[in-house]
């Protein structure tokens, strides 16, 4: 069949398509609407005539959150893959036909994505996907015997993502309605699943374990649960070696138990190119030509040519032609922003890309240098949410130390005021100098604490009050070098935490009293 179970034939479709882009392309919608006919033989003796229409809308409600939904009413031949098909399955042979149906009239979808954090160490999104399908059987132009039929499918999806570990856990549950003719059926069940790269992502391990129950009416028909264990290797890019297995229980008016392992090879061919000699045309007197027209021509015979994808830009042609390609870039206006030695070091590596012969190994060490390059914009795009991150922490350990510092402060006032010089204690002086500090960092923690409060979302960092901005501008560069350094998180996040409390305890000097302060959970005396 080359994978096609059924060809719709005798069918015509004359249709308009419009597309329209709404408040800043935040809303697109789509529209496909026509009309239908068969017959065009005129050989048989009914005929059908009917409207047909699709209708896609997109919404982008936010950096976070994207809906999608559609309708449509064509008359086509649609194979569904129902979720539940793949987590019973044993064999790859199974279930290929189980919810193929010739005349599907109506779909309906709606699928809602939004990311809970998209950060460079860590990831985390929620996708809900519904659908609804409508299908009906006709001979004749009258719908069969329990031929109209309807499904309803429903997936939640909670995904969590840990780039720099190349590890990825997903938790879905799967809903499955499906009113056929006068019978009725509900699958239901939970997926638990992990993925895992090692080696530069060319070994691929996951896990899985699902559970799903079955339901004819309100009775229950049968228990499926699966352990799933698989992983694959790439070798060279063109050898693919997979081994999974999967254990499977299944209760119901028999039990049985499956253990299967399957173990797969796939060879990727490269481009054949065959050696075809032609006969030397003469030569003809070559024109003099300028350097940039010069630079466009095919390289020269054994010379060197490269190459290479990064981000969104292609970088090719001979070695010298790529190591000005990446000296323009580095000197381009985008990159002046880079930290000053982050600068030097960025030149270093470049010329150790320039010198380097071997094109397996200039290739490596040039995207080394890219990335180096990028780092500082790729820090700037995460800067905002390390320091939210940061304060939150910050923030709950301000309110759980409030306590302390008025408990401190009342301690020194008293052991001031009660100084008697006949007893055996500090001096004087040091009791003053205890009650000036305890009383300073009451008043300054008082000061900050509901600033600190107020970055209560990511969205008052992106747009800082005054305070915020200085601190951020004035410390980013130092965040970024440890960062860069590789220095351990917890001593990046203490330092960012010493240094905001400094700065604002330095600021509060100009914006209080230090004789003005409440108490809050201790007596005055």
């Amino acid at each position: 069949t080359l994978g096609a179970y059924f060809f719709n034939n005798d069918l015509e479709n004359i249709t308009v398509n419009a597309t329209q882009s709404l408040f800043g392309d935040k809303v697109n919608l789509s529209y496909n609407g026509g009309i239908q006919r068969d017959d065009l033989d005129n050989a048989k003796e009914t005929q059908l005539r009917r409207f047909v229409s699709s209708f896609n809308v997109t919404y982008n409600a936010s950096e976070k959150l994207n809906v999608t939904g559609s309708y449509s009413n064509f008359q086509s031949f649609t194979s569904i893959k129902n979720q539940f098909d793949f987590i019973n399955e044993v064999s790859e042979l199974d279930n290929l036909d189980t919810l193929d149906f010739q005349q599907v009239t109506q779909n309906a979808n709606i699928n809602a994505n939004y990311i809970l954090k998209d950060t460079e160490t860590k990831k985390r999104n929620l996708n809900i996907a519904l659908s609804y399908q409508n299908a009906l059987n006709k001979q004749g132009g009258n719908t069969v015997e329990n031929g109209d039929s309807n499904f309803y499918n429903g997936n939640f999806t909670y995904s969590l993502g840990y780039p720099v570990n190349n590890l990825t856990l997903n938790a879905a549950l799967n809903l499955n309605y499906n009113a056929i003719g006068s019978e009725d059926s509900f699958v239901f069940g939970p997926i638990l699943s992990a993925n895992k790269h090692y080696f530069d992502k060319t070994l691929r391990a996951t896990a899985s374990i699902s559970y799903n129950q079955s339901q004819n009416g309100n009775i229950k028909q049968s228990e499926v649960t699966n352990i799933r264990l698989g992983g694959s290797y790439v070798l060279k890019k063109k050898h693919n070696f997979s081994l999974n297995a999967l254990s499977q229980f299944r209760n119901g008016t028999t039990s049985s138990r499956d253990f299967t392992v399957t173990f797969a090879y796939n060879h990727t061919f490269g481009k054949f190119k065959p050696d075809l000699k032609f006969k030397k045309k003469k030569k003809r007197k070559k024109k003099k030509v300028n350097k940039e027209k010069r630079s466009r021509e095919k390289p020269k015979r054994g010379e060197k040519t490269i190459q290479f994808k990064y981000r969104d830009s292609v970088y090719q042609g001979t070695l010298p032609e790529v190591n000005l390609q990446l000296k323009n870039l580095q000197a381009h206006t985008h990159f002046d922003h880079i930290p000053a030695y982050k600068k030097n070091g960025l030149t270093i590596l470049r010329n150790e890309v320039a010198k380097e012969k071997n094109t397996n190994d200039y290739r490596s060490k040039a995207l080394n240098f890219l990335k180096e390059l990028y780092s500082y914009e790729d820090f700037l795009a995460i800067y905002n949410q390390l320091v939210f991150d940061m304060l939150y922490e910050l923030r709950r350990d301000m309110l759980r130390l409030d306590y302390t510092f008025e408990k401190a402060f009342v301690k020194a006032k008293l052991a001031r005021d009660e100084y008697d010089p006949n007893k055996v204690q500090k001096p004087l002086s040091e009791l003053n100098k205890e009650f000036e500090t305890s009383r300073a960092r009451l008043v300054a923690h008082r000061w900050t604490l509901p600033i600190i409060s107020s970055y209560s979302s990511i969205e008052k960092v992106e747009q800082p009050d005054a305070f915020l901005k200085d601190f951020m501008e004035i410390e980013k560069e130092n965040i970024f070098r440890m960062i860069d350094e590789d220095n351990p998180k917890q001593e990046v996040e203490l330092y960012m935490i010493t240094r905001i409390i400094d700065f604002y305890m330095r600021k509060s000097i100009n914006y209080t009293d230090p004789n003005k302060f409440n108490l809050k959970y201790i007596e005055k005396r």
